[in-house]
């Protein structure tokens, strides 16, 4: 049997709002009267776009929005104009959205979606909204003490525990049908009917189901045997929750046979579940100066890569440089490569557990220790592989042990451009980043000749490290390790990872 849920038929409004969109203001709105408040969620679903900055009559009402991210506001009823401006990385947001309007009445509320894509100029706002109403789920108490005052018959149907509403948010996608199982293994069948069917920019009407553990599929409308999305039986529903499951662009690596994701929507707090069959992947970073001697890599005591020398990386440092796995955990171990073949090997250089996500690449860096500078230790970076085609986006490791002691200013140059303008230093692109410290992913417009400079935090003067060209593409990420000396007259050295997908 499929998903235990009762269906409830309610009026939702939708509206596709594009930025040539046009909207005559509602006449019944008073400019003299306050109208009541309007609550109004907003989601980033704009896969291929920077941060975002919701602006609403020119005043920002959601900053810095990333993929999949929400944030909120509220405002009397009205008639309203909606922006869209992104971080590029240039000193003032860049509008990519403007002249989308329409009006929040009184007793809603709504979902905002920024979706599309900016590569093709489909990006769009897409406004849902519904009566403003607290959901309450049943319970068996309830349901009891309803079927004793009544005097029905038995009523054994599901418990309408959760309330459940499913959306569409995939520009240039065909419709799909969304099938909800409560038990595993279900099989799709042609007697079956969908649970709903969706457009791009629709949403379903509410489905009401018991508490539980549930499996999402989406297949092509009408074709069950082409399953685009599977989340697998992880979808865990609780008592009350009011949901929102917007199914998303993946923006993961291994996405090229699995395009959907599902972004699941309670109040403000977002869960991303990539398809259930994506793999994720590792990298090997070798950034430990100090150790001569060459290493093999094992991951579950499988060969990764062998005679790795510092400052090599496995499988590859190109921006697919990954070896695909199984999201899974795994234990990483570094071991001499001279007493791989011992019977009675010695310790591991280093280990380290790591889990490895559906649709995520890890890269395992070798580095100095920071307690013990005599050993080494594996820090794991986290990484964001999804394509910005407006700017680049740029993170620095310092992981330098020589230079332990101290913190270090980077700063990102045009290449004739000097560190101290007319006499005045210029502000540092990443400041006092301390031995082992990382940075997020930061915004930075293309440039295919930027120069890049490592200092001693808080002192220009006292230069570690000036290597250019360093090219940076829209759409690219790149992972910029400052790691010890390699022979060169730096005394630190850069290792590059990453770029344009």
């Amino acid at each position: 049997m499929g998903a235990r849920f009762t269906l409830t038929l309610v009026v939702v409004m939708a509206a596709g709002l594009g930025g040539c969109f046009e909207s005559q203001r509602d006449e019944t709105f008073e400019d003299t009267v306050v109208l009541d408040d309007v609550d109004v969620r907003v989601l980033n679903a704009m896969a291929d776009a920077p941060e975002l900055t919701l602006d609403v009559d020119d005043e920002a009402r959601a900053e810095a929005l990333g993929y999949a991210e929400t944030g909120d506001f509220t405002l009397p009823a009205n008639h309203y104009r909606f922006r869209v401006r992104g971080d590029t990385g240039h000193e003032t947001l860049a509008t990519l959205l403007d002249g989308a309007q329409d009006n929040l009445e009184e007793d809603k509320r709504y979902d905002l979606i920024l979706t599309g894509h900016l590569n093709n100029d489909s990006q769009q706002v897409v406004l849902f909204g519904e009566d403003d109403e607290t959901f309450e789920g049943e319970t068996q108490e309830e349901r009891d003490a309803e079927n004793e005052e009544n005097d029905p018959e038995t009523d054994d149907s599901p418990l309408e525990q959760v309330r459940l509403r499913a959306a569409h948010l995939i520009q240039g996608a065909d419709p799909v049908d969304l099938y909800l199982d409560d038990e595993p293994g279900q099989a799709l069948d042609g007697d079956r009917e969908p649970d709903a069917t969706l457009g791009f920019a629709s949403r379903s009407e509410p489905l009401l189901v018991e508490k539980g553990v549930y499996r999402l599929r989406l297949t092509e409308a009408g074709n069950q045997q082409n399953v685009i999305y599977d989340s697998g039986s992880r979808l865990d529903f609780e008592m009350d929750q009011d949901l929102l499951l917007a199914a998303v662009p993946n923006t993961g690596i291994d996405n090229a046979d699995h395009p959907v994701s599902l972004v699941v929507l309670d109040e403000l707090e977002t869960r991303v579940f990539p398809h259930n069959d994506q793999q994720g992947g590792i990298q090997f970073v070798h950034a430990a100066e100090g150790l001569e001697d060459p290493v093999d890599v094992l991951v579950d005591e499988t060969v990764l890569a062998d005679e790795v020398v510092f400052p090599d990386v496995e499988p590859g440092s190109g921006p697919l440089g990954y070896e695909l796995s199984s999201a899974n955990d795994y234990e990483v171990e570094v071991i001499d490569s001279a007493t791989a073949e011992d019977d009675d090997p010695p310790p591991p250089v280093a280990n380290k557990n790591v889990r490895v996500n559906r649709g995520r690449g890890l890269s395992a860096v070798l580095v100095e220790s920071e307690e013990d500078p005599a050993s080494e230790e594996i820090i794991v970076l986290n990484n964001d592989d999804r394509p910005v085609v407006t700017n680049a986006r740029v993170r620095v490791v310092h992981a330098a042990g020589g230079i332990r002691d101290k913190n270090v200013d980077i700063y990102v140059l045009p290449p004739d451009q000097s560190l101290s303008e007319d006499g005045t230093v210029q502000e540092p692109w990443v400041s006092g980043l301390g031995y082992l410290g990382r940075s997020g992913y930061r915004p930075v417009p293309e440039n295919t000749d930027y120069k890049l400079v490592v200092t001693a935090s808080g002192d220009s003067e006292d230069r570690l490290l000036e290597e250019s060209p360093i090219s940076l593409e829209n759409g690219g990420n790149y992972r910029l390790i400052i790691s010890g000396d390699d022979g060169t007259s730096d005394p630190v050295h850069l290792i590059r990872l990453g770029g344009v997908r």
